[in-house]
């Protein structure tokens, strides 16, 4: 992933990949300041009981 991703170079996103069959059937590259998934790094998230809420902290980071 880091050869076609900015990840490696960009510290102001984040990399959410979907996965299908334990292959990569997509990605997105998503501003950090737009919503920030420090909390879920390196985690999977199972796609039938997952729900992402919006919530905001002190300094104004989106989790």
């Amino acid at each position: 992933m880091q050869k076609e991703a900015e990840i490696s170079s960009n510290d102001g996103i984040n990399l959410i990949v979907f996965i299908k069959e334990n292959k990569v059937i997509s990605y997105i590259e998503h501003s950090r300041g737009k919503g920030d998934f420090w909390k879920l790094s390196r985690k999977c998230l199972n796609y039938e009981n997952s729900i992402l809420t919006i919530t905001s902290s002190k300094n104004d980071w989106i989790y």
